[in-house]
């Protein structure tokens, strides 16, 4: 990487730490199985990270200065949706859950295009998120769509954080995006933020609560 073949002031002034610290750094992450991928060398991910958290600077300045596309290795979004069943009586206390009053809990995965790349339903209201995910991923017979080695989907806090799948931390809060608010810095074009919200989700609810009839 240019930057650690420069001057040790460089490696400081756009890492904010000493080149020798930002090596031994590399190396720590190394061994915690940290590693390179085809397109961007391990060295590269640490300083493209440093660099967004030292200067406050967005995804272009970052592909700029890196030479990098903005092409992601995150394929999609995975959550889960409680849509409202009608039981008998007797059949409604294993579909009660947070919400209440019996649901079913669906689990769905979106692509960056918004199409639906896979959904399972059936699913009890009480059942867990975790539980769901767990056996959607060793059911083959289910056709899920498995990430590659170098990919990774977005999952809600209600999934594991594991090896292509990455989950936010849990006990943050995050803001939601509000398109009326400034983000951009003026050195930055655009703000990009990947999320389904409750009103796009609430849609895709009603879609497919009208095509379940449930007796």
């Amino acid at each position: 990487m240019e930057i650690l073949n420069g001057n040790d002031r460089r490696c400081q002034e756009q890492f904010r730490m000493e080149k020798h610290v930002f090596t031994k750094l590399c190396d720590r992450l190394r061994s915690y199985g940290l590693t390179s991928i085809k397109e961007v060398r391990l060295e590269e991910a640490v300083g493209m990270f440093l660099m967004t958290l030292g200067h406050g600077v967005g995804n272009r300045i970052i592909q700029e200065q890196f030479q990098h596309s903005d092409e992601t290795d995150c394929i999609g979004a995975i959550d889960g949706t409680h849509i409202r069943v009608s039981l008998p009586v007797d059949e409604q206390i294993p579909y009660i859950g947070r919400k209440g009053f019996p649901t079913q809990n669906i689990m769905v995965v979106c692509g960056f295009d918004m199409f639906f790349t896979f959904v399972w339903q059936g699913w009890e209201g009480s059942a867990h998120d975790t539980r769901i995910f767990l056996e959607v991923i060793r059911n083959i017979e289910l056709k899920f769509p498995i990430p590659p080695d170098d990919k990774y989907y977005l999952v809600d806090t209600g999934y594991p954080n594991m090896k292509g799948y990455l989950a936010p931390y849990k006990d943050i809060e995050f803001e939601s995006y509000n398109e009326d608010k400034d983000y951009m810095s003026e050195d930055e074009e655009s703000y990009m933020n990947l999320t389904i919200d409750e009103s796009e989700m609430g849609v895709v609810r009603d879609r497919i609560a009208r095509e379940l009839v449930i007796v």
